[in-house]
């Protein structure tokens, strides 16, 4: 196992994100639990590329993949050394970046001891604050409850009008007396106009009749 100097970093497939650190001088990549790095995906072969270590930088071979392993797009026909930022893509649904892992990166990565690090700052107390006095609320006394004055019995029971229904009777009486009298005069003229009895019944007042 070696320090690590490169990182693959996945920007498309199962993990976005996942970083893998380069430790070993040989690795192999695949979809098989035995590979160094396993990337479970249709398009991954059981033993996919490999990653060998030459002259201080790392160097990717395909090892008879159905889907193929491309460099920024171009599938590669053999042997190919890694430059800092190329793409590596096996198939068409895994990508990863290959990067440098910078000494400074790796050094904040790796953490400070326990002694080398700075005092937490005294946690922050809050001055005591005067209670803020709240206004009393006078509330005023209750009305005695008065109630209602009964309505008057005359507005629920109000006087009859018999008076009134009786006079209109006397009238509609009077009325119909005076129409059936008028109805039996005009009778009385017609039939004794219709006989001539004028002179019969009437002669000693009336000039002319013998």
């Amino acid at each position: 196992m070696i320090t690590p100097a490169y990182q693959l970093v996945m920007r498309k497939g199962p993990t976005p994100g996942l970083v893998f650190d380069l430790v070993r001088s040989d690795i192999t990549i695949g979809r098989d639990m035995t590979n160094d790095f396993v990337i479970n995906d249709v398009e991954i072969s059981r033993r996919h590329a490999v990653l060998r270590l030459e002259a201080g930088s790392y160097v990717v071979e395909d090892q008879g993949s159905t889907n193929g392993t491309f460099i920024n797009g171009v599938r590669l026909m053999g042997p190919h050394s890694l430059s800092v930022g190329e793409l590596i893509t096996f198939g068409e649904n895994v990508g990863l970046i290959f990067e440098e892992i910078r000494p400074d990166l790796a050094a904040t990565m790796m953490g400070t001891s326990v002694g080398e690090l700075a005092p937490a700052p005294a946690a922050y107390s809050r001055p005591p604050q005067q209670p803020v006095a709240q206004p009393v609320y006078v509330v005023p006394p209750a009305q005695p409850y008065a109630a209602p004055s009964p309505y008057p019995v005359e507005d629920f029971f109000p006087e009859p009008e018999a008076k009134k229904s009786s006079r209109g009777l006397w009238l509609l009486a009077g009325c119909g007396c005076l129409v059936l009298l008028a109805v039996i005069c005009a009778a009385a003229a017609l039939a004794i106009d219709y006989f001539n009895l004028w002179c019969t019944l009437f002669g000693s007042i009336i000039p002319g009749c013998y």
